[in-house]
């Protein structure tokens, strides 16, 4: 029977002038967790991404597959930084925040996920 890995992109690089693209975290974690497949002895026929770079990045970094991945834009993530920007033009915050704090945007996020 055949088995089906999900596999989240590794941590990006928030708060830089390029988000798209993985920090000095997640790629130790996408080396990571090639390692764990690999002494897992799991392998793949088949590898589908994103067409965002980290997508890309993160297969690469894992180091556990030599196949060329077919991209499915359909992966790609909503633009979550659109819809936190608008909802506070809507519903401004009583206290301004400072949104290149990672934990600050977070919780906005959730907040306005929440409220969507």
């Amino acid at each position: 029977m055949g088995e089906i890995y999900l596999v989240r992109h590794g941590q990006a690089s928030f708060g830089t002038d390029d988000y798209d693209r993985l920090s000095p975290a997640g790629i130790e974690q996408a080396q990571w967790l090639g390692r764990h497949f690999r002494s897992l002895g799991i392998g793949f026929d088949r590898a589908v991404i994103g067409a965002m770079r980290r997508h890309r990045q993160t297969l690469e970094a894992a180091a556990c597959c030599d196949l060329e991945p077919e991209v499915l834009s359909g992966l790609n993530e909503y633009n979550f930084h659109d819809l936190v920007d608008c909802h506070l033009q809507q519903c401004p915050p009583a206290v301004p925040l400072d949104l290149q704090d990672p934990r600050a945007f977070y919780r906005q996020l959730r907040v306005r996920l929440a409220g969507w």
